[in-house]
């Protein structure tokens, strides 16, 4: 299975001037479909690099397990982990409603619990957990205490009339 996965990337990578197919169909159902077709769970209403083509795409789709309403922007879930010259392969699991920024990475065997949601440049080391509603930012990921949406100050002037 391997190996026919090496041939359709092969074949993938070189079409439409190097940039392959794929970098027409983020953000779309397609995208869901090919990466279904290679092995991936996927749930419904998901959002795969939604942003434009990512710099890396799944790795080991066979080993990924994305839940419902799912959005991943040019982030990286990477099933596999070399230790010292010992060669892995874990699955990874990303819960409902979870949301993966860009820069962030997912390494073998972690798992993102429901509505959970990694910031930007955010690395879940491998076998950790985040937590279901945590926010996480960091290298390694720590908890996010602050607020996710930015907000704008509103200044108010009153001018006296006369």
């Amino acid at each position: 299975r391997w190996q026919i996965y090496l041939q359709i990337e092969s074949i993938r990578r070189h079409c439409y001037g190097g940039h392959g197919i794929l970098g027409l169909l983020t953000g779309t159902q397609w995208e869901v479909l090919y990466f279904r077709a290679l092995g991936a769970k996927i749930g419904k209403n998901c959002a795969l690099f939604a942003s434009g083509t990512p710099s890396l795409y799944f790795t080991e789709p066979d080993l990924l397990t994305l839940g419902d309403r799912v959005s991943i922007d040019d982030a990286s879930l990477v099933a596999h982990i070399n230790t010292r010259g010992k060669f892995d392969l874990n699955p990874l699991v990303v819960g409902d409603r979870t949301v993966l920024r860009s820069g962030s990475r997912l390494l073998s065997g972690a798992k993102m619990e429901a509505d959970s949601c990694l910031l930007e440049h955010t690395l879940v080391m491998a076998g950790d957990v985040v937590e279901a509603e945590a926010t996480c930012q960091g290298w390694p990921a720590e908890d996010f205490q602050g607020s996710r949406m930015p907000t704008m100050m509103e200044q108010r002037r009153w001018v006296k009339a006369g």
